[in-house]
């Protein structure tokens, strides 16, 4: 699928997707039922954890890091079964709010130098058909994209937490993260701890738009309480990929912001009927890893 910028030699060589540092394990692999069921009877000592209607694989310790199970010496041992994942490396598919987009991992050595010597990737069209076909029956797949905010607009933990409560029901849930279980939840991490934030959306049905979790979370609390009027111009909030996973919302919060928000991914269905209503999803919309340079482009008109 790949194999005009990553040859299998370049894979064997290398081998740096199947080992992962111990905040990288929410990046591990996922597999469908039948995917899962097929690597059992390859690796019976494999195990899952059920995430939707797929299943992520649980990475073995090695040394300092953590490693797929699968992995051999001579490769991976699933060979042409592997999952979607491991076969779109070094691609992950993403969500942003509501958006889907490829994202280039700069985690793969041959990708990024043929990235930065050229500017340009050549993704062939057939993988752009397959990442559709894997949103629309398994949007588990899809990364969502999430909230840091630098500031509580001068109220104190205590207070926040009062303001949210007003607009919110609020769960506190302890110190293991946790992602949203559902629509109309949201999770928060504020001072070590992490709360489930529940909305009950009245009166927005006709309004594609106004119900999605990240329009709530816009209208409810960014802007009448962190006062965060236009999140793209804004330079109190910023966004963290969820190919980073909570980990990295935790330690955000504890190096340079005072609270997070983890959203639960916009559904097909929701995108596509902002689309059928001719309206535009909410902004910071579009996300793509690593950025294009910016600058001047001169071409010299020979006389």
């Amino acid at each position: 699928m790949l194999e005009n910028i990553l040859t299998t030699q370049d894979c064997e060589i290398c081998k740096i997707c199947c080992k992962f540092e111990p905040d990288e394990l929410i990046d591990a692999p996922t597999f469908t039922v039948e995917q899962m069921e097929y690597s059992k009877k390859i690796n019976n000592r494999a195990k899952f954890t059920a995430i939707g209607n797929i299943y992520q694989i649980n990475l073995e310790r090695w040394k300092e890091k953590y490693i797929c199970p699968f992995l051999i010496e001579t490769g991976c041992q699933l060979g042409d079964m592997r999952p979607f994942d491991c076969k779109s490396w070094p691609f992950y598919l993403m969500k942003k709010q509501g958006n889907y987009i490829i994202a280039l991992s700069q985690d793969c050595p041959v990708v990024l130098k043929k990235y930065l010597d050229y500017r340009t990737i050549d993704i062939h069209p057939e993988f752009i058909s397959i990442c559709y076909e894997v949103i629309s029956k398994y949007p588990e797949m899809i990364m969502d994209y999430n909230r840091v905010v630098r500031d509580l607009n001068g109220h104190t933990p205590e207070e926040f937490l009062d303001l949210v409560a007003q607009r919110f029901q609020v769960r506190k849930l302890g110190k293991k993260a946790q992602h949203p279980a559902g629509k109309g939840q949201i999770t928060m991490y504020l001072e070590g701890e992490w709360y489930e934030l529940t909305y009950t959306v009245k009166g927005l049905i006709d309004d594609p738009v106004g119900q999605l979790d990240v329009s709530i979370l816009q209208r409810e609390l960014l802007t009448p309480i962190l006062n965060i009027e236009d999140p793209k111009t804004d330079e109190r909030i910023d966004f963290v990929g969820g190919i980073r996973g909570l980990f990295e919302l935790e330690r955000r919060v504890q190096e340079d912001c005072q609270v997070a928000f983890a959203m639960y991914p916009t559904s097909i269905a929701e995108l596509f009927a902002v689309s059928d209503a001719g309206l535009l999803m909410p902004p910071k919309s579009t996300w793509f890893e690593p950025k294009l340079r910016s600058g001047l482009l001169i071409h010299r008109i020979e006389e």
